[in-house]
C-alpha cells in the first residue's frame, strides 16, 4: 500500500492515511504502513486498517478469493492554546488531552467544538476520512482523505490551508 503522512498534532508522531497492501498469490502477506492493513498470503484474509488512522484494508489472498480487511475509521483533531479552550464548549465525547500549553480534542464520533469570546488566532486541525476496505482476490483498500494545518504538508502533497 501507499505511504501515508506522519503528523504530530497530538504530541506524538502518528502515521495516518496509509493504503492497504495487496494480497499475494504466492507466499506471505505484504506489510503496509501508516495505518494501512497488511495484504494476505496465498489463502488468507487481509487485515483491517488501524482504527482512527484512515488506513486502507489489506487485500485478500489471490489464490483463494479470500476477503479483504476493513478500512480504518476516521478522526477529527483540534489543537489550540489551553487558555482559549477553557472559553469554548464541546458536544459529543471527544478525548481531551494536553501537550505543554496546548489542549488537544480528538473526535472519533459526532460532536462539535465552539470557541468562546476569546477565540485563538490559530487553531490547528486534522480531518481524516475512513479508509476503504481491501478487495478479495488481492486488491488493497485506498486510504481515507487527509487534511491538516499542522506541520509542513497536507494530504496529497498540497499546500497547507489556514
Amino acid at each position: 500500500g501507499g505511504s501515508g503522512l506522519s503528523v504530530s498534532i497530538t504530541g506524538s508522531s502518528v502515521g495516518y492515511a496509509g493504503g492497504g497492501s495487496g494480497g499475494n498469490k504466492a507466499g506471505s502477506g505484504i506489510a503496509s504502513s501508516d495505518g494501512g492493513g497488511t495484504g494476505a498470503g496465498t489463502t488468507g484474509i487481509g487485515t483491517a486498517g488501524t482504527v482512527n488512522t484512515g488506513g486502507g484494508g489489506g487485500g485478500g489472498g489471490v489464490a483463494s478469493y479470500a476477503g479483504g480487511g476493513a478500512g480504518g475509521s476516521g478522526l477529527i483533531v483540534f489543537r489550540l492554546p489551553t487558555s482559549a479552550y477553557t472559553t469554548g464548549y464541546t458536544t459529543g465525547s471527544p478525548t481531551v488531552t494536553t501537550d505543554g500549553s496546548s489542549t488537544i480534542l480528538q473526535y472519533t464520533g459526532s460532536g462539535t467544538y465552539v470557541h468562546g469570546a476569546t477565540a485563538p488566532e490559530l487553531m490547528y486541525y486534522l480531518v481524516l476520512a475512513g479508509g476503504a476496505s481491501g478487495a478479495s482476490n488481492g486488491g488493497g483498500g485506498g486510504a481515507g482523505g487527509l487534511r491538516t494545518s499542522y506541520g509542513t504538508v497536507t494530504g496529497g502533497g498540497g499546500s497547507l490551508e489556514r
